[in-house]
């Protein structure tokens, strides 16, 4: 049986809750965190029946702290009164945020380019505040509730063994937004739960001493749901302010809608010992079938006020462009039915040999093959491009057209063979020294994500509109009907019927392709490790890694764009056209150095420094994770994009310790207080993650992407400390040029700016702790042991910011808007008998 506890009491601040919110009268919110369970076993037949449960139900919260920017009440109080019948004064009055106090603020002149005096050219008071940065502080809810049975049983003399076993989770997560502290509900709704359960049967049997297999089926089914609330406000983003409309916990503005997975899979390996050799021969199958009920985020449009000017647009209710204008373009009916059922099965096999081909020499032999089948959708919806003729990709795209498909690819390969190798060899004979070398070749296969996830709303059987200003059909800010689906929002008049490409003639729809000859990805790993015991006690070690991506899966948002063409693209029947391709590559190098020292009977230290640099074309837009749909600047020079990829991490220095504190006496109370208490403590050292600095409210090359770079700037930054993420580093939007313009004012070129260049803030944390292991004689008849923790996370209370805005557009440029955790102690009680 076990308990955590963690609550507000036990922990510091983050550099943001320095003030008292005069709302709740408190720094920072209460929270707690409790966590208790149980794990029971025990025989029912003695040798042949086994019953085994666990039980873990978790009850928590926990306070987070960001930097948000929001527009002021000046502004809400000046659009009552000047355009009390727009859109954007009925979200702004209605959908307060929840920002008890700013930092610092804006006014008109600060977002006009070249300031302003008197009033703007819409009659705002150029001293009026309109944006304002401050701390949000709110709860998030994080509960669960897990249970596991399994069963064994025995029979045939021991030579079988079948097993079942059962996994059932429920989870809550909950993050309230800026705007969900209001009258009006706000938009995050608190009952979002997931669902996930795993059935298994495994059948083990024993041939001979030497030969035995083994057989597994099992089934994972996982179900998740984004409701919402307020579900008749359309997504609204504005530049430079948290915008408006429902959101999911898991996936921003897609809401409502419902995620069901379900994994089928079977495994059977054998494995037979003889002689020096030890095979192992298998084979398995899996059916990944994933049912998405889609429609309803497909109701709701999203708007985007982008640009220099964008919350001077938003109060006009002018959007820059209206996405989601989603209609079944054959009919022109607005009725529309997106719930799929993808599918795809995986195959894959293997045989190794582990050769004890000396005394000193262990070598280890391997080949995999796998294959996957073509993706298709039950539902009969699968849609994929179409290429013209050409003998280069601008070519084939010219003519290209969508059109419905009976899987999504030409075909799928079937000669995917990885060999491995691995070697360990003492040459010393003594066991002191190891010298480890592996090679082989890992395979990625097709993923949801990187085949049919996003195609679902490709023509001629489905379309979504992007309308933008200035042409036909031009954006409808206006909110939906009913709260209820479809939500009947007023969409622009399109006209039914389908285009030469099998797009809709009434708009250019985007569409989501995949290229119909795509491949496996896969990676080249090599490791070498020598591995030395100096002394019984003293034991180093040195490994060295390398790991080149090739094939990898590469996610151009559009390539249908390209410099210049402002609204024009190369293939007139489309919009955006984002393309799944092989093109994408990485390469690591990375060493490990370690050291382990036995000190005594009661202490042992381990020391590990690791260096490294990991190089790739494409990350994530949010930084520090890595993603295959990270932002491509320029879609027909994408190399220009290769350099340090936001996971590098050049040097990580981790130490931990454990020490069991020896008792002053075997006997008495001396002994009885002194004895079972061991601490132990893990110190990590890390650099910062790079990042990119972007401009999203410019479009430098004129292709209306908003995530172009700047020019790089004359003066070279870098080397800052923590303080100085904390409270804004020495980066300025006015310190990186803009690309030069011709005569009209439009930007000639993308910036020359590199991808990844500045890092952020490092890490560096203590955790330490201290326990008690108290033997329990008299509980029922047999030993029992209580063990009593005290965790202390970040024991030293090190501000760790978890990055820094590298966005020019918004107001919080250059500085850290959030931390990892502050010291945080946890207590904790376990009882095993």
């Amino acid at each position: 049986m076990f308990w955590y506890h963690r609550d507000n009491a036990l922990a510091a601040r983050t550099f943001l809750q320095n003030t008292i919110n005069p709302i709740t009268g408190r720094i920072f919110p209460a929270y707690r965190r409790n966590e208790a369970g149980f794990s029971l076993g025990a025989p029912v037949r003695k040798d042949k029946t086994f019953l085994f449960g666990t039980f873990d139900k978790l009850i928590s919260s926990n306070a987070v702290s960001n930097l948000v920017t929001v527009e002021t009440p000046q502004l809400s109080q000046w659009m009552q009164a000047n355009v009390p019948k727009n859109i954007s004064t009925l979200l702004v009055s209605k959908f307060t945020p929840y920002v008890p106090g700013f930092t610092s603020t804006k006014t008109v002149s600060d977002l006009t380019a070249g300031g302003c005096t008197g009033v703007n050219s819409i009659g705002m008071p150029c001293s009026l505040p309109v944006e304002g940065t401050g701390v949000f502080s709110v709860n998030q809810i994080r509960n669960g509730l897990q249970f596991n049975i399994r069963a064994d049983q025995f029979f045939n003399g021991g030579k079988d063994r079948l097993y079942g076993n059962v996994f059932r989770t429920h989870a809550h997560t909950f993050l309230p937004g800026v705007r969900d502290f209001n009258a009006a509900g706000g938009f995050n709704v608190p009952d979002d739960f997931g669902l996930q359960n795993y059935y298994a049967v495994n059948e083990t049997h024993i041939f001979t001493p030497n030969m035995s297999n083994e057989a597994a089926f099992s089934v994972y089914r996982t179900t998740d749901g984004s409701p919402c609330t307020n579900c008749n406000v359309p997504s609204v983003n504005v530049t430079g302010i948290s915008g408006f409309g429902p959101s999911s916990q898991c996936c921003g503005s897609w809401a409502p809608a419902v995620f069901i997975i379900k994994d089928w899979n079977w495994s059977d390996i054998v494995s037979l010992n003889k002689g020096r050799h030890m095979f192992k021969a298998g084979i398995q199958f899996s059916d990944d079938q994933e049912t998405l009920q889609f429609t309803g985020p497909l109701e709701r449009p999203t708007f985007n006020f982008t640009g220099t000017t964008a919350l001077f647009d938003f109060i006009q209710d002018n959007p820059f462009s209206e996405s989601g204008i989603n209609f079944d373009p054959r009919n022109g009916s607005t009725n529309i039915n997106n719930n799929r059922d993808f599918r795809f099965a995986y195959w894959g096999a293997f045989v190794q040999d582990d050769w004890k081909a000396k005394s000193n020499l262990t070598i280890n032999l391997g080949l995999r093959w796998e294959a996957n089948t073509n993706p298709i959708d039950k539902t009969g919806q699968m849609t994929n491009i179409i290429f013209g003729q050409g003998s280069d990709f601008y070519a084939r795209l010219l003519g290209a057209r969508i059109a419905e498909t009976p899987a999504l690819l030409d075909g799928v390969g079937r000669l995917y063979f990885a060999p491995r190798l691995g070697i360990a060899w003492d040459p010393t004979k003594t066991g002191k020294l190891s010298i480890r070398l592996g090679s082989g070749i890992f395979y990625d296969t097709f993923t949801t994500k990187t085949t049919f996830d996003s195609n679902q709303t490709n023509p001629p059987l489905f379309s979504a509109i992007t309308a933008q200003r200035g042409t036909n059909p031009a954006p409808i800010f206006a909110l939906g009907q009913s709260t209820s689906p479809p939500f009947n929002f007023p969409l622009p008049g399109l006209a039914a019927g389908l285009n030469p490409g099998g797009g809709p003639i009434g708009g250019r729809a985007g569409i989501a392709a995949v290229a119909p000859n795509l491949k496996f990805p896969y990676s080249i790993n090599t490791f070498l490790g020598v591995q030395y015991a100096l002394t019984p006690k003293w034991v180093v070690e040195a490994n060295y890694h390398v790991a080149r991506g090739v094939h990898l899966y590469m996610h151009i948002n559009d390539k249908n764009r390209c410099d210049g063409c402002g609204v024009n693209r190369i293939n007139p029947y489309f919009a955006g056209v984002g393309y799944i391709d092989n093109s994408g590559f990485s390469l690591y190098n990375g060493a490990t150095f370690q050291v382990r020292h036995l000190v005594g009977s009661g202490l042992s230290t381990q020391l590990a420094y690791t260096i490294g640099k990991d190089m790739s074309i494409q990350d994530s837009t949010s930084g520090g994770t890595g993603s295959t749909t990270g932002a491509i600047i320029d879609a027909w020079n994408y190399r220009r994009q290769y350099g340090i990829s936001e996971i590098d991490v050049p040097q990580r220095l981790a130490a931990s310790f454990v020490y069991n504190i020896p008792g002053v006496s075997r006997s008495g109370f001396a002994g009885q207080l002194t004895r079972g208490w061991e601490v132990s403590g893990i110190l990590t050292l890390q650099k910062g993650y790079p990042q990119t600095v972007i401009n999203s409210a410019l479009d430098f090359n004129n292709d209306l992407t908003f995530n172009d770079v700047p020019d790089a700037p004359l003066t070279k930054f870098g080397s800052w400390n923590r303080s100085d993420y904390i409270n804004g580093t020495t980066l300025t939007a006015s310190a990186f040029p803009l690309p030069p313009k011709d005569a009209s004012g439009s930007y000639l070129r993308e910036g020359n700016l590199g991808r990844d260049t500045y890092r952020g803030p490092g890490f560096a944390q203590t955790d330490l702790a201290i326990h008690r292991n108290m033997k329990l004689p008299w509980f029922f008849g047999e030993k029992a042991n209580l063990q009593l923790r005290l965790q202390a996370y970040n024991a030293f209370n090190r501000v760790n910011p978890t990055g820094w805005v590298t966005d020019i557009a918004q107001a919080t440029f250059g500085k850290a808007t959030a931390s990892y955790i502050p010291r945080t102690l946890e207590i904790t009680a376990r009882f095993t008998f």
